[in-house]
Order: structure tokens, then sequence, then C-alpha cells
């Protein structure tokens, strides 16, 4: 990716293309009317993760798109009144997807035609700790979700 920060002010000091890193330690750069809000900042902090735009892990309203079916990732959750939130690792269950035994351990409905059984559409926890169970259904609203983010870059 482009760096959008890779050069400040270096006319303005008669430095010219200086990174905002070096101008940053100087302490002799200008952001002008960025100043306020430190937004140059943030934007160098991105821009140092080494990540492209739509890797940098970010919360996606449900209303704007779902997760594909299974995948694992993280859930904001909205109980209802209270509007209090929690999150949570888990999933979203398409239609007809996600298969299940029907040993009474998982909401699911049987297709005859398929002669299977699907876990009912909805968002399930992941529970790591339980023996018998391997997810539950969520009760609260599910408002966000986020993709789980990239495991850490091991050291050169």
């Amino acid at each position: 990716m482009d760096r959008l920060t890779k050069y400040i002010c270096g006319a303005a000091h008669g430095k010219s293309g200086r990174t905002i890193e070096e101008a940053s330690k100087s302490k002799d750069y200008c952001r002008g009317k960025f100043e306020a809000t430190g937004c140059i900042d943030k934007l160098a902090k991105y821009e140092s993760t080494g990540l492209e735009p739509d890797e940098i892990p970010h919360w996606i309203p449900v209303s704007e798109r779902l997760p594909e079916s299974g995948e694992h990732v993280l859930l904001c959750c909205e109980i209802r009144p209270s509007k209090k939130q929690y999150v949570c690792d888990g999933y979203y269950a398409a239609p007809k997807t996600l298969t299940c035994s029907n040993s009474g351990d998982c909401a699911s409905e049987y297709d005859e035609e398929k002669d299977e059984y699907f876990l009912l559409e909805g968002y399930y926890e992941v529970i790591n700790n339980w023996e018998d169970f391997s997810s539950i259904a969520i009760d609260d609203f599910v408002t966000h979700w986020m993709p789980l983010p990239q495991p850490p870059k091991g050291e050169k």
C-alpha cells in the first residue's frame, strides 16, 4: 500500500522528503488544521501496521452485511432493553448450511429431502470449555461482527 503520510512539511522547514516518523521525532513539523484531530497520526499508525485497508479489523453492522455462514468471528451483542453490550466468539448459521447431529444438543430442523439436520438460522456463541457443546444459540440481539484478527507474524 502506498503511504499517504510519507512526506510532511518538508518544504516549510527546508528538509524535503522526511517521513512522518522522522518529522515527529524532531517536533518541528506542521500539520495545519489536522493538529486538533490527530487524524494524520492515526492514519500513520494504521499505515505502520503493514496491513492493507481491507485487512484492518473493524466492526461491520449486521444490517450492512452478514458474516459467511459458519465463519468464526467476533460478535457484538446487545441485551435489550438495558442496551448493555458484550463481545463473544461466535458464528452465523444461514438457513440449511450447517449440519448437526440431532442428539438433542443443537437447535435444528430436519430436511427430509437431504435426510440431514441443519442448525436453525441465527447466531451461535462458541464455547471452548464445555465438553458436551461446541456452541450455543445467542438469544440477545447481534448488532455487529468483526473478522478475527490474523495471528501475529513471526519475528524476522
